[in-house]
């Protein structure tokens, strides 16, 4: 048996598989055609196994439950305890991701909205942060040139757009998400 999920980390969505063997119970997780997890032999084809995926630098405890139902396997993955769909309904809310080519490198900035840390490609990166006359910028580099992300509030929305010079630079989930 071979199932496959969108699962979203702060620097976007990547591909999580189980393989199943339904004869040795052997359950083997991929990340990305990566393996993160393998079983080997189980004598319980079905119930939880639970693991652990390190994606940028931070540990996520995941688990698969195994069940059947009308001669059926049933898998439910969850990832920080939570559900797949909760799981990256929270990184949105809590991250603000963008893809940037500079050089012809492409960079992933990422905003910890609780924390106000910004990482770059994985690193946490020193940011200058000062208060502006309709909001607060985030400034850094990456390599030489000049980042900022911009915060301001309109009304009871909250939006961060990020600028490489003077450029506003998409969102990677799409339009800026506006809170």
């Amino acid at each position: 048996m071979l199932q496959s999920w969108d699962v979203t980390f702060p620097d976007g969505k990547h591909t999580l598989t189980i393989s199943h063997n339904s004869l040795s119970g052997n359950r083997c997780v991929k990340l990305d055609g990566k393996i993160v997890f393998n079983s080997g032999w189980m004598f319980n084809l079905v119930g939880p196994s639970k693991f652990k995926i390190t994606h940028g630098g931070k540990e996520h405890p995941c688990a698969i439950v195994v069940t059947v139902k009308d001669l059926k396997y049933i898998y439910q993955v969850t990832v920080d305890k939570n559900s797949l769909a909760k799981h990256s309904e929270l990184i949105r809310k809590i991250h603000r991701t963008w893809t940037v080519t500079l050089d012809n490198v492409d960079h992933i900035v990422v905003l910890e909205k609780d924390k106000l840390a910004v990482c770059v490609d994985g690193e946490t990166v020193a940011t200058e942060d000062e208060f502006v006359d309709d909001g607060t910028d985030n400034t850094f580099k990456i390599g030489p040139h000049d980042c900022c992300i911009h915060t301001r509030t309109i009304g009871e929305n909250v939006e961060q757009i990020l600028y490489v010079g003077e450029e506003e630079i998409p969102e990677k989930f799409g339009n800026r998400l506006v809170i």
